[in-house]
């Protein structure tokens, strides 16, 4: 019975050896198991802590975003309000201008009426006065031929020349 016993104490310790290295194995494995799952809280930490951080951003950005829209609206209401009164400063501004070329030709056209009634006044003046000239003229010949005749008459009652004197 000593060699089974010790044949059995051998197998017991073999046995025991293998479950020690195999409980050593698994204490291995669970520690590498351990140190993994450490590693994935981490990383789950760190992603929980990226995922935070990022919703802050976007939350930031959402609202950055809205201020600069409502700038943006604001700014545009103002520039096309500007535009609506350059316009209509443009459009007062082309009427005072189409105003004063109205007015400007009116001026232009009482001007040449103007000199035109004067240039006829003037051509009537100078026809009036070559008229006048025609009959002055025609006035010195008659008195001239008047007198000639009666120098004439004088000569042949007198039988003096009067050209003489």
């Amino acid at each position: 019975m000593g060699a089974l016993n010790c044949k059995k104490m051998s197998d017991h310790e073999l046995q025991l050896e293998g479950a020690r290295e195999e409980l050593e194995q698994l204490r291995q494995k669970n520690a590498e198991k351990s140190e993994s799952l450490e590693r994935a809280r981490v990383k789950m930490e760190a992603l929980e802590q990226l995922k935070k951080t990022s919703a802050e951003q976007y939350e930031s950005l959402v609202k950055e975003l809205g201020e600069n829209l409502q700038r943006i609206t604001k700014f545009s209401r103002k520039q096309q309000k500007e535009r609506r009164e350059k316009e209509r400063e443009i459009v007062k501004l082309t009427r005072h201008s189409k105003y004063l070329e109205d007015k400007v030709l009116a001026g232009q056209q009482v001007a040449v009426e103007t000199q035109l009634r004067q240039l006829n006044e003037l051509q009537s003046l100078t026809r009036e006065t070559r008229e006048l000239k025609d009959r002055l003229t025609l006035l010195y010949r008659q008195q001239h031929q008047q007198t000639a005749a009666t120098d004439q008459y004088h000569q042949g009652k007198y039988g003096v020349s009067l050209d003489k004197y």
